[in-house]
């Protein structure tokens, strides 16, 4: 598993979402009974970017998202005590100026052995 790259050129912009899984049963009179749905209930998914980057560093990137797209990458995110797990299953790359683009990608935590 690698760590994801160029954690420094993030833009501070990235927006969480958090998420809870939860098993929801609903009975007569509108009573209903809510669990977690399972140990891993709640997830992070992160909206990240990385903005103005040059050739070389959008290579790294697309290079490391794309030469591993079943894996998983590490990333300690904004105000965490601790790195977690994240997928990125797909990226969309912006063309600011011939030397400098923008990557944008959707970081979902994943939960595995």
């Amino acid at each position: 598993m690698a760590d994801l790259p160029l954690q420094s050129q993030l833009s501070i912009e990235s927006t969480a979402t958090i998420s809870a899984n939860v098993v929801t049963v609903k009975f007569g009179n509108g009573y209903e009974q809510r669990r977690p749905g399972g140990i891993n209930a709640v997830a992070q998914v992160w909206q990240v970017e990385w903005r103005g980057v040059d050739e070389t560093e959008r290579d790294t990137i697309i290079d490391a998202i794309e030469g591993d797209v079943a894996g998983n990458f590490t990333w300690q995110p904004p105000q965490s005590a601790s790195t977690l797990k994240f997928k990125i299953e797909s990226y969309s790359l912006k063309f600011i100026t011939s030397q400098l683009f923008s990557i944008s990608a959707t970081l979902t935590q994943v939960f595995d052995i």
